[in-house]
């Protein structure tokens, strides 16, 4: 706790205070070697993080976090990048209360993939859910919000060239 029984100055906070939540960092531990996670909001509240792995086997705590984030700032959405995400994770295990989930796992390799939690009262419609190995890439139309929403996860070695294949799937999918 950083420090130990009840201060005397009302002024200093005391171990049974509640931390002011100004003071809280939008940081989630558990990434790469005990590595903090950056947490970014937009004016709206919208969420982004790369998450570097959504519900692995030794921290399961990432879930429960993002789902008292989105509460207290009530997020319209959550856009995730390197959820880690495979057809064993069922959605259920990764479910926040209130919001609908839509995810893209990666194909054919493990890592990767992108999710997207929109708030239940904003009505979705997946356009594009596209994983070509390299690039994962989630497209959500918010129809409340008049909104196309884009989740691109393009690893740092992943080829130029099916990078470009998932900017023109997108691009199609969006004219048509």
């Amino acid at each position: 706790m950083g420090w130990a029984g009840k201060s005397t100055d009302s002024s200093k906070p005391t171990p049974t205070d509640p931390i002011p939540e100004s003071s809280k960092p939008n940081l989630l531990s558990g990434g790469a070697k005990g590595s903090q996670i950056p947490i970014k909001k937009d004016k709206n509240g919208a969420i982004y993080a790369n998450i570097r792995g959504l519900y692995p086997h030794t921290n399961k705590t990432k879930v429960p976090y993002l789902a008292d984030l989105a509460k207290l700032s009530n997020a319209p959405y959550i856009c995730l990048t390197e959820t880690h995400l495979n057809p064993d994770i069922l959605d259920a295990e990764i479910q926040i209360e209130s919001y609908t989930l839509f995810r893209s796992d990666r194909a054919d390799r493990s890592h990767g993939g992108v999710a997207i939690y929109v708030r239940n009262d904003l009505a979705s419609t997946v356009i594009l859910e596209d994983s070509n190995s390299y690039c994962d890439s989630l497209v959500i139309e918010i129809h409340k919000l008049n909104l196309i929403l884009i989740n691109i996860y393009r690893p740092p070695k992943c080829p130029a060239v099916l990078f470009n294949q998932t900017l023109e799937a997108i691009k199609t999918m969006i004219q048509n």
